[in-house]
């Protein structure tokens, strides 16, 4: 049985992602060297979801496919939180609004995150 590429990419964010997303903080609190067999689970995935050999560089495979490494998650979930909790610059707090921001519907995404509105390429 084959499947496309693209299927093989939804099926790493329905089945694999959500475990590294959630489980990121409580990983990342031990060693790096448990997190190695973590990180090299997450390569093999991406080599199977390309089809490349078993040694080929990943790097470009994640930044082909717009995928996040362990590493990327973490960065990410921690800079979320500086933002959350007001803990950076107001520089960098006004990159992001909420969306009951910009409408006042009660929906369920209201307090998620959104890029602030901006008219040219360069902020």
């Amino acid at each position: 049985m084959y499947f496309s590429q693209k299927t093989l990419c939804m099926l790493y964010y329905t089945l694999v992602y959500p475990y590294l997303y959630n489980g990121g903080i409580v990983w990342y609190s031990t060693y790096q060297t448990n997190l190695y067999r973590l990180k090299i689970l997450q390569k093999r995935i991406i080599r199977i979801i390309t089809k490349s050999k078993y040694d080929a560089h990943t790097v470009p495979l994640f930044y082909e496919y717009k995928l996040l490494r362990v590493d990327d998650i973490y960065s990410l979930q921690q800079f979320m939180y500086s933002i959350e909790n007001k803990l950076l610059p107001n520089s960098f707090l006004n990159i992001f609004v909420k969306n009951f921001q910009i409408h006042r519907y009660p929906t369920r995404q209201s307090y998620n995150y959104r890029p602030a509105f901006c008219r040219t390429n360069i902020k």
